[in-house]
């Protein structure tokens, strides 16, 4: 029993450790866990009351845009796809299942990564390259 404890503050430690924010769900969609590190503005709620929620049926709320849950459900593979939030935050999610032993979905572990300045900085060099072009002409 202690070494279950042990290996659980471990994965606690890494999981915060992480710069991507990690969300574990059951193969329905039901939001089990999730890492320390949050994503500043991107949730309009507070994440601890999701906990036992499907995420799938937030999605008309626009708490959360499950996109991402049912491709994996879907496709039974990792899944990539960016969000745009309501905040106007981007976000890179991505998605991969876990199967038991008989090769049924049993866990889907996403990983979320903030890429709004990504974003704003490929539309400013986008301009720029346009600026550029204007000049050259």
């Amino acid at each position: 029993m202690e070494y279950v404890k042990n290996l659980n503050k471990d994965l606690q430690g890494i999981l915060s450790s992480i710069y991507d924010e990690i969300l574990v769900l059951d193969a329905k969609g039901v939001l089990l866990r999730y890492s320390g590190n949050l994503i500043k503005d991107f949730w309009e709620i507070d994440k601890e009351q999701l906990i036992g929620l499907n995420l799938m049926e937030l999605e008309h709320e626009g708490t959360f845009f499950s996109a991402i849950v049912k491709m994996v459900i879907e496709r039974r593979k990792k899944v990539s796809v960016t969000q745009e939030s309501r905040s106007g935050k981007n976000v890179l999610a991505v998605g991969n299942p876990i199967f038991d032993e008989a090769g049924r979905l049993e866990r889907i572990v996403i990983a979320l990564r903030d890429i709004t300045e990504t974003v704003m900085l490929k539309e400013e060099l986008l301009q720029a390259k346009k600026m550029s072009e204007k000049y050259k002409k």
